[in-house]
């Protein structure tokens, strides 16, 4: 595995924990599509205002940890406005099986 294939897996497994970390719980509430995966309910309207707010964050972070908390959310939020503009992928009968 390459130096960048083992930073994507580190960067994905950071985004993922961001979706499921239980103080999204406590702050989103269990019908957060972080929670559940629903991601067509997202407004997009909400994930573009958020987008820009986490932007902001970043550009105010100072210390290198600070930074790379924000790259993470950054990521997440323009990840979710990908998602949002984009049709639900299609299942394969390889993903379909049990």
């Amino acid at each position: 595995m390459s130096d960048l294939e083992k930073r994507l897996a580190e960067f994905t497994a950071l985004m993922l924990a961001k979706f499921n970390a239980p103080k999204v719980l406590a702050k989103q509430g269990a019908t957060s599509v972080t929670i559940d995966g629903n991601i067509d309910r997202m407004d997009p309207e909400m994930v573009y205002a958020h987008y820009r707010e986490e932007i902001s964050e970043r550009i105010g972070a100072f210390t290198r940890e600070e930074k790379a908390g924000e790259d993470v959310d950054v990521a997440n939020m323009a990840f979710l406005d990908w998602c949002c503009h984009r049709p639900a992928p299609k299942e394969s009968s390889e993903e379909a099986r049990p």
